[in-house]
């Protein structure tokens, strides 16, 4: 028995050693196993918090803060898979979460305050990022992105967030940026855009809520396909802009233009603009697409079509309170 007691011991010893321990961290540690902050992290020098280095990690900082000055990233993935990131606060980071070529990230429960971009996803797929505060972003809040051809970042799924006085709530940016889900969002007070997509395709925005955007509130820049229903837009300068050739900062290739996209059952009310679409270029880059059973009320202007418009379907709007309900300076747009 004495043998047995001594060998029991010894057992447990070994795999208090050995066992994988969800322990809190320190500034600058690279994570191999799950973690469970204990208290704070505040992070003065380095380029990141904590950065994952394996597959199926979650971080779950308990309630508890990341804090960074002059660091570059809190917590950064770079090429690793299934990692989740929960249940606290980063603040001060220019990337709060940033993460390039991963399958399966899940962000959720985190308040992101004063920090550049909160959730960069750069060429990976099937990211699932709700239930999140982005407040005072200096840069777009949530970032789809994609620079490298031959790579993607599609299947993302972005809802049930609240964005305030991000300078972009939500982007989608370059070729293979495709397929993102956004919906159920509440979006307030945006510098720029509330939503922008730039060389993207086949995206759902569905049941958002953008209000007070000082410029726009969602803007398509070449990008095709992209279905945008039941939103509810309200008072800024233009409520829907789509552009057929503005430029990229991502991946771009093929032929400029914004086609096919469709705007259904939104409301657009109380802006300068409702609808807006076009460049003003000589080349009809913008054409086909369908502006139909929308609300457009108490705008200066409901739909103005610009001389690169062709061929856009506008038919089917209320104007009630909208001074101008129609500007047409393209060709064969019907309405």
């Amino acid at each position: 028995m004495k043998n047995l007691s001594k060998y029991l011991f010894l057992t447990v010893l070994m795999l208090g050693f050995y066992a994988p321990q969800a322990l809190a961290q320190s500034c600058g540690d690279l994570v191999f196993t799950d973690i469970t902050l204990s208290s704070d992290l505040n992070c003065n020098s380095g380029f990141y918090a904590l950065e994952v280095r394996a597959d199926n990690i979650t971080i779950d900082l308990n309630g508890h803060s990341i804090y960074g000055k002059g660091v570059n990233s809190g917590i950064r993935v770079l090429g690793y898979d299934n990692v989740t990131i929960r249940n606290g606060q980063i603040q001060g980071f220019s990337l709060a979460v940033n993460t390039a070529n991963t399958q399966g990230l899940t962000v959720t429960g985190i308040e992101f305050y004063r920090v550049g971009s909160g959730v960069v996803i750069s060429s990976g797929v099937f990211a699932d990022v709700y239930n999140n505060q982005f407040y005072k972003t200096t840069a777009p809040a949530v970032s789809v992105v994609n620079f490298v051809a031959g790579q993607y970042s599609n299947g993302v799924s972005i809802s049930d967030n609240e964005f305030y006085q991000a300078r972009v709530g939500i982007e989608v940016c370059g070729d293979d940026a495709d397929n993102v889900l956004i919906y159920n969002n509440d979006i307030t007070r945006s510098a720029d855009y509330g939503i922008h997509m730039m060389s993207s395709q086949n995206n759902i925005v569905q049941g958002n809520i953008i209000e007070q955007s000082d410029n726009i509130a969602i803007r398509l820049d070449d990008t095709t396909n992209t279905d945008i229903s039941g939103n509810s837009l309200f008072d800024g300068g233009i409520g829907l802009a789509i552009y057929g050739d503005a430029g990229s900062a991502c991946l771009a290739g093929g032929p400029p233009g914004s086609s096919f996209n469709r705007f259904t059952s939104n409301h657009s009310i109380g802006f300068n603009v409702g609808v807006y679409l076009g460049n003003g270029g000589p080349v009809q880059y913008v054409s086909g697409n369908e502006i139909n059973g929308n609300k457009i009320y108490n705008d200066n202007i409901g739909i103005w079509f610009r001389s690169d418009t062709a061929f856009n379907d506008g038919t089917g709007n209320a104007y009630s309170g909208t001074t101008t309900p129609i500007i047409d300076m393209g060709s064969s747009n019907v309405y």
